[in-house]
């Protein structure tokens, strides 16, 4: 999804999209924090796609 979303990204690595998001690293590889990141990750992707308004 993220490919769709950001197409060209050299890489796609959920701490790279965080970071490029500016999102907190606390918490990395970690459950939580990743989940959390990954949650956000997924939501702006979807958005960005038009899959969720």
């Amino acid at each position: 999804m993220s490919r769709r979303a950001w197409p060209g990204r050299k890489s796609y690595r959920l701490a790279d999209l965080a970071k490029d998001g500016k999102l907190s690293s606390d918490g990395t590889h970690r459950a939580l924090g990743d989940c959390q990141r990954a949650l956000i990750v997924y939501t702006a992707a979807a958005s960005r796609l038009g899959t969720i308004r």
